[in-house]
């Protein structure tokens, strides 16, 4: 790799730093702070140096409004979506996820923006 310093103009070469967690860790979650939408993966693998890694989605938090939603996505691959406020705060059905879905439903829920992606550690 090299790399150009802004502060002496020079050109330098360095090793990449590459940092592996011993075992990995059982969630992941990603923070979408652009302006455009992006689209969530069902399933994430990477590869790990004690064994491949496995991740699928297991909820997306959503903003607007002023409060904070949640479309949870257990095993099942059922949709469910909690709001404290709707349904004396328990989870409402919404559909299952099958070769029909379109992910991009995911991208929001009744105008809120999805904001967290959040994946859970599987087996693979």
């Amino acid at each position: 790799m090299v790399i150009s310093c802004s502060h002496c103009h020079e050109i330098h070469s360095a090793k990449p730093l590459v940092q592996f967690l011993p075992l990995p860790p059982p969630f992941l979650h990603f923070e979408i702070r652009t302006a455009e939408p992006i689209l969530p993966s069902l399933t994430l693998v990477f590869c790990h140096p004690t064994q491949p890694t496995s991740y699928k989605l297991c909820a997306i938090i959503y903003f607007g409004g002023q409060h904070f939603t949640c479309c949870l996505i257990p095993n099942t691959l059922d949709i469910w979506l909690y709001d404290g406020q709707v349904n004396g705060g328990n989870p409402v059905f919404i559909r299952s996820i099958d070769s029909e879905f379109d992910l991009t439903t995911l991208l929001s829920f009744f105008g809120r923006k999805a904001l967290i992606y959040i994946y859970k550690l599987t087996s693979l």
